[in-house]
C-alpha cells in the first residue's frame, strides 16, 4: 500500500492535525479499480472530553473532489475520576457544490458509515 502521512501541532487552537493518503480499491464506481484517498484528521483534547474530526476524499473518482464525508467522534467522560466513558459519533456528507448524482453519493456514503459504526460496536463489544 502506497501513503504519505505529516503531523502537524496548530499552536493557535492547541489542535493536532494529521494528513494522510493513500491508494485503496474501490468497488462500484465507474471507471475507477483504484483511488488516492486523503484523510484529514484534527483532534483536540481537553481534561475530560477528545474530539476527533475525519474528513476523508477520494479526489480520482468521479465527482470525487467535490463531496467530502466527514466523521465526529466526542469522547469522555463525566469527571476526571470517572471509570465510565461515553462515545458520541456524527456522520455527515457535505458537498462543496450542487451535483448531478448527489443523493447517490450521500446515500452511498451513509450506507458505508453505517457498515462501518455497526463493525466498531461490534468490536467495542467484545471487549
Amino acid at each position: 500500500m502506497e501513503y504519505q502521512m505529516n503531523n502537524l501541532l496548530d499552536t493557535k487552537t492547541r489542535r493536532l492535525k494529521r494528513v494522510l493518503s493513500m491508494k485503496i480499491k474501490v468497488k462500484g464506481v465507474p471507471f475507477v479499480t483504484s483511488t488516492y484517498c486523503v484523510l484529514r484528521y484534527e483532534c483536540l483534547k481537553t481534561p475530560n472530553l477528545i474530539r476527533l474530526k475525519i474528513c476523508m476524499q477520494t479526489p480520482d473518482v468521479p465527482f470525487g473532489s467535490k463531496f467530502n464525508y466527514i466523521e465526529r467522534w466526542v469522547i469522555g467522560s463525566d469527571t476526571s475520576t470517572s471509570d465510565k466513558v461515553f462515545v458520541k459519533i456524527f456522520t455527515s456528507v457535505e458537498s462543496t457544490k450542487k451535483l448531478l448524482f448527489q443523493k447517490r453519493i450521500e446515500n452511498r456514503g451513509k450506507s458505508d458509515f453505517r457498515s462501518l459504526r455497526s463493525r466498531w460496536v461490534d468490536l467495542v463489544s467484545t471487549l
